[in-house]
């Protein structure tokens, strides 16, 4: 009976151990992500010491401060040949500078390091043992850096120049407060870590299937927070009179200023109107093209030869990698006033390359020719998909080639088909900017301008003074219609087939 009572009794002890363990985890993956969603946050940066009237490293991240070299560019361009002098009584150190650029390099390495730790800690005994080091490694770094940054500060802060006023900056606090908690809860997290004898032995280091696939998907969230999410900060400056040099702070700040500009403004109302009126007129044109990338998979897999079949398929494909402004420099080559259509056939094609009316075919006539090849592959993929025993049968049956494509060949594409053409339906908006960028010109600018353009236009002041805020703002607009138009789409799919594609 006492035998079993101790082997009971260390169960509870290692289930409650388990338990805690587990909750410990799970506090330090979440401290994890939001340690490594605020090295890329301008506010909480730790090493944002200079901040003075001028702005300086005022827009920078703690990932930026350590990575790049705009805080060695913002001073020389503030104080000149004083920058970088050691001895000069008054001036700003270069070691101070490159401290702090150590310093926030150290703060990153040690949250990259917690972060890592806590994947270790869904793999196996062993792997998770070595991991449990890795967050109290992580924080020790994270301690050395903001160590870094006060020692910094303190060599900054010697200076006499009036244009500097460092200060320590919010974030320095929260990611010291962050860091002794990390520090803390690796202790706790490796004292109650439970045992296993066979665990100093075992050298299987396998993750278990359900967190392997996991953590294949994490560099994929990262990419995605980096490429997709990150940029959206930049909807800040859709509330700014945003100058040349894209600063932006309380005396600049316009409210809802720029929106009511689009529809207040008639010149920017009819702008808006016209560029409306071009981007839809496009996609619609390339909404109905949409079925020839279709056709010629279709007619493409009714090729037998396989040295014609890649012939055809690399032909048609190589366009898609080709510069617009290479395409541009081909069509002015053949259809300008001195070009060999002209020479050739003795006529006149000028309409083509600047009449206004004109330019929507032209438009859509290079972009299929571009595009064509590409835009097949992904019906060609699923064409291979089909169960040849439905040909079978239906050679059994006395159908012939162009019996088996519309009966059995362009049915099975309609699912992806229509996908695409809901996709396609949702960025009715997003038509690019490069192809209408090359061949706009002063007589088609009126019907070439589409969104893109007219949003890059706008931006970069081009024809006019730059409006930063603008252009953010029609950007955000253009955003929001695109995601309603999504779920129009999603939700027709979903009506009409029984599928939703979101």
């Amino acid at each position: 009976m006492q035998i079993a009572s101790k082997i009971y009794t260390k169960k509870i002890e290692l289930t409650v151990r388990e338990r805690v363990f587990r909750i410990l985890c799970n506090t330090f993956r979440v401290l994890a992500v939001l340690l490594i969603i605020s090295a890329f946050i301008v506010d909480l940066n730790p090493s944002r010491i200079l901040v003075g009237p001028d702005g300086i490293t005022a827009s920078l991240s703690l990932f930026t401060s350590g990575f790049t070299g705009t805080i060695n560019r913002n001073l020389r361009h503030l104080f000149g040949r004083r920058f970088g002098a050691i001895y000069t009584p008054g001036a700003i150190s270069s070691n101070s500078v490159l401290l702090l650029r150590l310093s926030s390099v150290v703060i990153f390495l040690g949250i990259i390091a917690i972060a890592l730790g806590t994947c270790m800690t869904l793999a196996g005994k062993r792997i998770k043992q070595l991991g449990g080091w890795l967050p109290i490694g992580g924080s020790v770094l994270m301690l050395i850096g903001l160590a870094g940054v006060l020692i910094a500060y303190s060599q900054v802060s010697n200076s006499q120049d009036s244009r500097v006023v460092p200060n320590i900056p919010f974030g320095f606090y929260v990611f010291l407060i962050a860091a002794f908690i990390a520090l803390f809860l690796a202790i706790v997290n490796r004292v109650v870590m439970p045992k296993d004898r066979e665990a100093a032995t075992n050298t299987n280091f396998k993750i278990p299937k359900k967190y392997k696939l996991f953590l294949y998907v994490i560099p994929v969230l990262i990419l995605t927070f980096l490429i997709a999410y990150l940029p959206l900060w930049g909807w800040r400056y859709a509330f700014f009179d945003v100058p040349i040099t894209g600063e932006v702070s309380r005396s600049n700040f316009v409210g809802l200023r720029w929106f009511r500009e689009i529809f207040t403004n008639p010149a920017s109302r009819q702008d808006m109107l016209w560029v409306m009126r071009n981007t839809l007129i496009m996609s619609g044109l390339g909404i109905a093209s949409s079925i020839l990338p279709v056709l010629f998979a279709m007619f493409f897999a009714e090729v037998k030869s396989r040295n014609l079949g890649r012939f055809v398929q690399t032909f048609a494909t190589l366009p898609n990698f080709v510069s617009w402004v290479l395409i541009y420099a081909f069509a002015f080559t053949i259809f300008s006033t001195n070009g060999v259509f002209n020479n050739i056939f003795g006529g006149s094609t000028d309409h083509l390359m600047t009449s206004g009316p004109a330019v929507w075919m032209q438009m859509l006539g290079w972009g299929v020719w571009r595009s064509l090849g590409w835009s097949a592959i992904i019906y060609i993929a699923a064409i291979s998909g089909i169960d040849q025993e439905m040909y079978e049968a239906a050679s059994i049956d006395g159908a012939k080639r162009f019996g088996k494509m519309w009966h059995i060949t362009f049915p099975s594409l309609m699912p992806t088909f229509s996908v695409m053409l809901l996709l396609a339906f949702a960025g009715m908006l997003s038509n690019g900017l490069e192809q209408y960028f090359v061949f706009a010109n002063a007589f088609n600018r009126d019907h070439i301008r589409v969104l893109d353009l007219y949003v890059f236009q706008i931006g970069l002041g081009v024809g006019g003074e730059a409006n930063i805020g603008l252009a953010t703002v029609i950007g955000m607009l253009r955003t929001a219609i695109s995601l309603v138009l999504l779920l129009i789409a999603n939700y027709v799919s979903k009506f009409i087939r029984g599928e939703s594609i979101i």
